[in-house]
Parts: structure tokens; C-alpha cells; sequence
């Protein structure tokens, strides 16, 4: 029992020495790192404070270290930029052809018929690249059902694109009557990122609701188009943004298979507005020009 006892004194011993060590040793840790950022967030803005970088970054500059967080303004803005750069930085890089002008799907670039210089556009190919319109049915195969319009038109100047979309929600009530809401939205789109087999688009425009109630209210979207093998076109788009006093978020998502300037897709639409969730399946058609 001794040996036992001993080898138990000593472990003990030993905890109690790295915790007074410990206990020692942190007020100096504390007011080290944590005591300078203190002090710069309470010195912010002021001459005080100005002097002491400029002593600070002398020294530092001295020893040839440069700290990338001592500005922490700088490093939340670069941080800020970083973060929104992400979701365009990697496709313009790896997708942007400067040459692509149109996006017109699987059919050919130059196609008799395909694109038409009209009298009312004043030789429309010199304003409108292309455009594309759809009309779609959704359902949650419960109570809920929409109809769904969309037209796309891609304009020549600087890549922009005239997004509009006008959804109409039909609801089967328990007591049997139907309720009716319509839902829509235009965007100002810039293509950010394109060649003949993707686009990537991202924007600004309102939201609005038209029924018993009519709201509006700002709106971010962005979203792609993609052609990854003929006949197959794969549709991504999201929107953020607010209708009246409640924030809204709409994801769709669709695949399709296009016959020559024709398109027949389904897919899949989540809208959440307010307290409102409505999953939704798709099925829809698509004109290409």
C-alpha cells in the first residue's frame, strides 16, 4: 500500500505545481495579447493612439515583422471583400470567354431563323443577344399548386440581362375555398461569367406580391445556367431579399432536355417568405431565341 500510496502524493504534487505555474503565469497572458487589443479598441480613433502605432509599427517595422491583424478595420474589410468575392471570382475565372456574346443553348450560333434583324428593333441583334421564355406548373401534390411565367432577355450592352417573373399560387383551404396569391419579381442582371456552355448571372430588382395584400421589397438574386452534355440543361437560381416586412428566400432548381430552340425541364422550387414555407415540384417549358 505505501508504493501506492507514494506514487499517488507524487502525481498530486505535480498537478498542484502546473496549477500554481499556471496561475502565475496568467496575468502576464492576459495582459498581453489581450491587453494591447484592449487597448486599441478603447484608443481607437484618437491621437493617443496614433502615436503609439507609429511607436508600435517603428519597433516591429525595425525587427522586419509585420503583423497583417494589427489593423483589425483593414482585416474585417478584407475579410468582408474575400467573402463576397467568393461566389464570382471563381467562376469568372475558370468559365468567362470575353468573345461570348450570346447564350443560346445546343442550337447553332448562326442558325437560319435563329436570329432576325426586325424593323421594330431597328436590327434587334445589336441590342438583344438572346432571350429565353418559360412557362411552368408546380405542385407539393398536397393542397398548393402555381402557375409560373418567366422571360429572360440578355441585352448587348455590358452584359445585362432584363429577368422578370410572375408566379401565381393556388392553396385548396380546409373548408374548400381556394386561396389565390401572386408573387414576382424584376431583376437587372449582369452575366458576370459566360461561354457558349454556361452563364453565371447575378443582380438586383423587387420584389412584390399582388392579392388581398400588396407588398414590395428589395431583391438580390444570382444563379447559373448550364449545358454540360447535348441535349441536358441544368438551371440554377436563388433569391434573397424582402417582401413587405418579412425576408424572403426562394431556391429553384430544374434539368431539362433541349430540342432545338425548345426545352422541357422539371425540377424543384423552395419559397420561404414570413412563416410561409412552400415546397413546390416543377414541370415546364422553355423557348430558347
Amino acid at each position: 500500500m505505501r508504493p501506492r500510496l507514494l506514487k499517488r502524493c507524487l502525481v498530486m504534487s505535480c498537478l498542484v505545481m502546473v496549477a500554481l505555474h499556471a496561475m502565475l503565469m496568467l496575468p502576464t497572458a492576459i495582459a498581453g495579447e489581450l491587453g494591447q487589443l484592449r487597448s486599441s479598441a478603447a484608443d481607437s480613433g484618437s491621437s493617443s493612439s496614433s502615436s503609439a502605432s507609429s511607436g508600435s509599427s517603428s519597433s516591429r517595422g525595425d525587427s522586419g515583422y509585420s503583423d497583417p491583424f494589427d489593423d483589425s478595420d483593414s482585416f474585417i474589410f478584407q475579410a468582408i471583400l474575400y467573402t463576397l468575392a467568393v461566389p464570382y471570382y471563381p467562376p469568372y475565372s475558370l468559365f468567362d470567354d470575353p468573345d461570348a456574346e450570346r447564350f443560346t443553348g445546343y442550337q447553332p450560333t448562326f442558325e437560319p431563323g435563329t436570329f432576325k434583324d426586325t424593323d421594330w428593333f431597328c436590327r434587334s441583334t445589336n441590342f438583344i443577344c438572346s432571350a429565353r421564355a418559360q412557362v411552368e406548373y408546380g405542385t407539393n401534390f398536397n393542397d398548393m399548386q402555381t402557375i409560373g411565367n418567366r422571360l429572360q432577355i440578355d441585352l448587348a450592352r455590358i452584359r445585362s440581362t432584363i429577368d422578370l417573373s410572375y408566379d401565381n399560387y393556388f392553396e385548396k383551404l380546409p373548408n374548400g375555398d381556394t386561396d389565390h396569391l401572386a408573387v414576382g419579381n424584376a431583376n437587372w442582371v449582369l452575366r458576370f461569367a459566360q461561354n457558349p456552355r454556361t452563364v453565371w448571372r447575378s443582380g438586383i430588382g423587387v420584389n412584390w406580391m399582388n392579392g388581398d395584400q400588396n407588398d414590395v421589397g428589395f431583391n438580390f438574386t444570382y444563379g447559373f445556367d448550364l449545358l454540360p452534355v447535348e441535349p441536358w440543361v441544368w438551371s440554377n437560381d436563388l433569391d434573397l431579399g424582402r417582401l413587405g416586412d418579412a425576408g424572403l428566400f426562394r431556391f429553384r432548381t430544374t434539368v431539362g432536355q433541349q430540342f432545338r430552340l425548345g426545352e422541357i425541364y422539371t425540377g424543384f422550387e423552395y419559397l420561404d417568405a414570413g412563416d410561409a414555407q412552400i415546397p413546390t415540384m416543377l414541370f415546364g417549358a422553355r423557348y430558347w431565341w
